[in-house]
């Protein structure tokens, strides 16, 4: 009696052991020998960037590609090859600063080279109203938070170029009167100030410069 049970304890154990390697088959699961034979290797190299062959990154990186700006962008690059449009952006961030600061302290000698005709008498008249008033400004910079690139135009006929660029910036400014009383601003209080100015250059022409056209706060 002992050895039956002996003997069907091993049967069962051999059993379990069958089960749990084979698994559980429900009669649905095919043959383990009828693999795909069609099945193609994957390709884990796939240049997820393909879906803009040829496109000019520079460009890509602030405007889409094929957009009016981007093809205005594509024909200035054609009229000077050294241009870049990453060089421009950096150009026009220190210059967005410079004519801030120059500005608001009077210095016309700064703003000259940088300003087109009108818009230099413009900010020669306020500079001389200030002047007249006994006003002056006392400005620090904090910095642009961001700059974005909004338009850009090409005249391919006269070779003439616009970009409009929007800034965001962080300014601290106060206006004193001649007895340096503040009539205006908070020298303690830093404002966000939002600036978009349109670029001019005139590619025909050796002069490296673009100049500022148009300012809108």
């Amino acid at each position: 009696m002992t050895n039956i049970i002996i003997l069907a304890s091993v049967a069962l154990f051999l059993f379990w052991r069958l089960f749990s390697v084979l698994g559980n088959r429900q009669g649905h699961e095919g043959n383990i020998n009828n693999k795909p034979t069609n099945l193609k290797p994957v390709d884990l190299n796939v240049d997820i960037n393909s879906n803009v062959d040829n496109a000019d990154e520079d460009i890509a990186d602030y405007v889409d590609i094929d957009s009016s700006s981007g093809n205005s962008l594509k024909e200035m690059k054609k009229s000077d090859k050294t241009f870049t449009v990453k060089d421009f952006i950096s150009g026009a961030k220190k210059a967005y600063e410079l004519i801030i600061v120059s500005f608001e302290r009077g210095d016309v000698e700064k703003l000259r080279p940088l300003l087109l005709d009108e818009v230099f008498e413009a900010f020669s008249k306020v500079i001389d109203e200030r002047a007249n008033n006994g006003y002056t400004v006392e400005i620090e910079f904090g910095g642009v938070r961001e700059i974005r690139l909004k338009d850009a135009s090409y005249d391919k006929e006269n070779r003439v170029a616009e970009i409009t660029l929007s800034f965001v910036s962080d300014i601290s400014s106060v206006v004193k009167d001649v007895g340096g009383k503040v009539v205006e601003g908070d020298p303690k209080k830093i404002k966000k100030q939002k600036d978009t100015w349109t670029f001019f250059k005139n590619f025909s022409k050796k002069e490296p410069n673009w100049f500022l056209i148009s300012t809108n706060g």
